[in-house]
């Protein structure tokens, strides 16, 4: 953590975001190097470290915004990871949403910001309590929830879109100081100078080839 965090000498921190848990869901497999598994009691206790670091701690009035993983979509991850040598799936549509479940619950227990990427994205593909969930492998793929993803896992530009505009949307709904229109202005702004101020440049001589 403290090569992420600088220490309050180093610089004021004001905010962190945390964004984990796309691949901590992920089943667990036998190749070492390829499990990304965290189990979901792990998951918790490793986010209440991350939030209780001294490195963050250190940084009085520091406030912090936890992401939850986004959805998945089945079908495409299970023919990346096919592509990989993978012979059974190692994700979930329900299993991600119960890590996405434990972020936004801790949020709730820790008073801390919460982006529900998850809840985003689903009411993107038009999902409401009690349907099934999108993404599932057996169920054909919705044309608004697929343009989100690049492979079923990775955000597409669309996806990053929703996370951006969500993060405005949660920043200044429970954090607006930090609002960007909220901070204090040190310098003027470029169009306040006055005129006399601009001063002529001579154009550089063209250069040599």
């Amino acid at each position: 953590m403290p090569f992420v965090i600088p220490s309050p000498a180093e610089g004021r921190v004001k905010l962190v975001t945390i964004f984990f848990g796309a691949n901590d869901s992920c089943y667990p497999v036998d190749d070492p190097n390829m499990n990304q598994c965290v189990p979901l009691p792990n998951f918790r206790a490793n986010l209440i470290k991350l939030i209780t670091h001294p490195a963050i701690t250190a940084h009085p009035g520091i406030k912090l915004v936890l992401i939850t993983p986004p959805p998945i979509d089945e079908a495409q991850q299970f023919a990346a990871d096919q592509v990989r040598g993978f012979t059974q799936p190692r994700r979930s549509a329900a299993n991600t949403k119960a890590y996405a479940d434990m972020v936004r619950t801790l949020g709730q227990e820790r008073g801390i910001a919460v982006v529900d990427l998850w809840t985003r994205f689903v009411k993107h593909a038009g999902w409401k309590e009690g349907d099934p969930l999108p993404g599932l492998r057996d169920r054909e793929g919705d044309g608004r929830f697929l343009e989100l993803f690049t492979d079923g896992l990775h955000l597409s530009p669309k996806g990053y879109r929703e996370l951006y505009d969500e993060f405005w949307v949660v920043l200044r709904r429970d954090l607006p100081n930090l609002a960007p229109e909220n901070f204090d202005v040190r310098l003027p702004y470029w169009n306040a100078f006055p005129p006399d101020w601009v001063q002529p440049v001579d154009p550089e001589p063209p250069l040599e080839r």
